[in-house]
């Protein structure tokens, strides 16, 4: 089996405990959170690599991931990147 690199967009959530919360819209299910934003994208990416390997294994056809890469942190509406 071959790795694929996929980029997609990453939603980034701040929680009141300081703890941050992120996920894939593009791979729902594909969620986490970490104490910081490396701890973050570590534990999302590891949902995301467990998603695609259930869609794969029960024959689901993988989401479409044409979306720009980013990570914002989300303060009520106000993003900062």
């Amino acid at each position: 089996m071959t790795a694929t690199l996929v980029r997609t967009e990453m939603v980034v959530c701040a929680e009141e405990d300081g703890s941050l919360y992120g996920f894939l819209p593009a791979l729902p299910g594909a969620a986490s959170d970490g104490r910081d934003l490396t701890e973050l994208r570590e534990r999302v990416a590891e949902a995301a690599q467990a998603m695609i390997g259930s869609l794969r294994r029960h024959g689901e056809p993988l989401p479409d991931f044409d979306l720009v890469p980013s990570a914002a942190l989300l303060e009520g509406e106000r993003v900062v990147e």
